[in-house]
């Protein structure tokens, strides 16, 4: 089979068959995408994605353990929780990014968001690897109902999110680019 247009995989023989680099049915644009150097890449992406939400909770964790372990000592002589000063949250509430008001609100809910994006886009990878893996053993593709469900994850909702995290660190970086900074003078 070759020069084939418009044609989408669905469990036939692959032995052979030779596919354009840029072929555009479903099939090939998710193992394009998820598969192959891909994987790897998206793989070190999660790892940097959730990397800092993981600091962040073992650190406020942290620091809840050793105020409670001050409050019991008597080193600290009031709870944090009787200060009108301090307000209690879980601490997935503080590691998302929650805050006070509507915007602490959309940023914890964008950050909801983000960790939805990867989560799905762990199982997207994971799930075409196996798909993959399977053709290149036996020399078949798979059969459409085995990628459909993976094709609408990545149309209708990893592309759009994908647009809105890339805004969105595009719109932090920018910020963070024209923060003032004190450094020392040399000489």
């Amino acid at each position: 089979m070759r020069h084939a247009v418009g044609f989408t995989p669905n469990g036939e023989s692959a032995r052979g068959t030779r596919f354009a680099s840029n072929a555009s049915d479903p099939y090939s644009i998710l193992r394009r995408k998820y598969t192959g150097p891909m994987l790897l890449f998206h793989l070190i992406l999660v790892g940097i994605f959730f990397l800092p939400y993981l600091m962040k909770a073992g650190a406020w964790t942290t620091v809840e353990r050793a105020q409670n372990l001050l409050i019991e000592r008597g080193i600290a002589g009031t709870t944090l929780a009787e200060s009108e000063r301090f307000a209690e949250h879980f601490v997935w509430w503080v590691v998302l990014g929650f805050g006070e008001g509507l915007s602490g609100l959309i940023m914890g809910a964008i950050a909801i968001l983000f960790v939805a994006y990867n989560l799905v886009r762990v199982y997207v990878t994971r799930r075409m690897s196996l798909l993959r893996d399977a053709e290149e053993r036996s020399g078949y593709l798979p059969e459409m109902k085995e990628y459909w469900g993976c094709f609408n994850w990545h149309r209708y909702f990893l592309v759009w999110v994908y647009w809105l995290a890339l805004g969105s660190f595009l719109l932090h970086f920018g910020s963070w680019m024209i923060e003032t900074v004190y450094v020392p003078r040399v000489g």
